[in-house]
């Protein structure tokens, strides 16, 4: 019964994937996997949803948009 729980809880993460829910879709594999630890494709999907959020956190912090930001230097 638990690798269909888990199984459950990993299509729950590529959903939850899908729509830019990157926090809730970790914990959607976390569970999958406490369910199913020997799952490769859970750990897979797991660290896919990680890069994401690393991704979309550094696309909406200012100066990474792959330029250098500017330095400003106050005269004395």
């Amino acid at each position: 019964m638990a690798p269909v729980i888990a199984d459950i809880y990993a299509r729950k993460g590529q959903v939850l994937t899908a729509t830019h829910q990157y926090s809730e879709a970790v914990e959607a594999y976390q569970d999958a996997l406490y369910l199913a630890p020997s799952e490769i494709e859970y750990y897979k999907l797991l660290s896919a949803s990680y890069q994401q959020m690393a991704l979309s956190t550094q696309s909406r912090e200012p100066g990474t948009d792959g330029e250098a930001t500017p330095v400003v230097v106050a005269a004395s």
